[in-house]
């Protein structure tokens, strides 16, 4: 289920005005933190990335590269 997920991440991400990911944090873990780079690399310009995890999946993001593509990054910090 994971390696599905994270392919489907993959292929959304180059494509997607807006992206959100909300997971409990050990899916989060599986999917979206191992393969964060190629999500940051994938991801549309000026796109919209919204991301709901544990404060601690979060806080082992970079989110500047995304930034820097003209992304706009909206988190929430589950508790």
């Amino acid at each position: 289920m994971a390696e599905q997920a994270r392919a489907e991440l993959l292929d959304v991400a180059a494509h997607a005005d807006v992206m959100v990911i909300l997971l409990s944090t050990d899916v989060f873990q599986q999917t979206v933190e191992e393969i964060w780079n190629e999500l940051v690399e994938a991801a549309k310009p000026e796109s919209i990335w919204c991301l709901g995890a544990a404060r601690s999946s979060l806080e082992g993001l970079d989110f500047e590269e995304l930034e820097t593509k003209g992304c706009t990054v909206l988190t929430y910090q589950r508790v």
